[in-house]
């Protein structure tokens, strides 16, 4: 509850919108929760991640992401948070990135991320297509190449910011945009936020988060057309 309470007063008072919106975003999108986590300090520790990534560099924040402690407790795979459930990937693929990822795991004494060279297959993979001595970072950068990657990243965020049936010809016009740039957040969002469909009339006000109601910035009609705002927000 003291940490819901701190991000409610975050998301009233920062200086810089977008960046505490596109947080909450990244929050529901990686899904850790303290039912599975059971530790505040670690969820804690996310959301300063999620804050610090939040307009960045999407490959960044997926990078950083991996090796978060909380998210090692949770045990997701890292396919669904870039690629989609069930797009562009196998149960084999499943299974071989397991194996690249062994060895990642928690330090229990400072509960900061830790590699265990003892404990990684580091034996040849085959994922994707490709095969090799293949360690989680490896399969990060695999994922990286898909297409797809940018096409769901989009498509989540159209479902969140503009309506709930997106658009497959703009989101494959933002996505290709979004993919050249590297994944740089803000390219995203700046060609989602000025969109005619983000400006249409029957979408306005309609994709309020559940976790933002209430928050007095974010609840109402949306403001005249203007800059992506800050890339800071309060340090926690």
């Amino acid at each position: 509850l003291e940490l819901t309470g701190w991000w409610y007063r975050e998301m009233a008072a920062t200086p810089s919108p977008l960046t505490e919106r596109m947080t909450l975003f990244w929050h529901n999108h990686f899904t850790s929760a303290f039912r599975k986590v059971r530790a505040p300090v670690l969820l804690y520790r996310q959301n300063v991640t999620l804050r610090r990534h939040a307009i960045g560099n999407f490959a960044k924040l997926v990078h950083a992401m991996a090796a978060d402690p909380a998210m090692i407790v949770y045990l997701e795979l890292l396919e669904l948070f870039t690629l989609g459930e069930g797009q562009g990937y196998t149960e084999t693929d499943i299974k071989e990135a397991a194996r690249a990822f062994t060895g990642w795991s928690l330090d229990r004494d400072t509960a900061e991320f830790r590699f265990r060279p003892f404990l990684h297959d580091g034996g040849e993979k085959t994922f994707m297509g490709r095969a090799g001595r293949f360690n989680g970072t490896d399969i990060i950068e695999i994922v990286l190449t898909k297409r797809r990657v940018a096409e769901y990243i989009t498509e989540k965020a159209w479902r969140e910011f503009v309506s709930e049936t997106p658009d497959p010809a703009a989101v494959r016009r933002i996505a290709d945009r979004f993919r050249a740039s590297g994944h740089e957040i803000k390219v995203l969002m700046g060609d989602l936020l000025l969109s005619p469909q983000f400006w249409a009339a029957e979408n306005r006000g309609r994709r309020v988060p559940p976790a933002a109601r209430g928050s007095p910035r974010r609840v109402g009609p949306r403001e005249p057309r203007g800059q992506l705002g800050g890339a800071g927000g309060n340090s926690p």
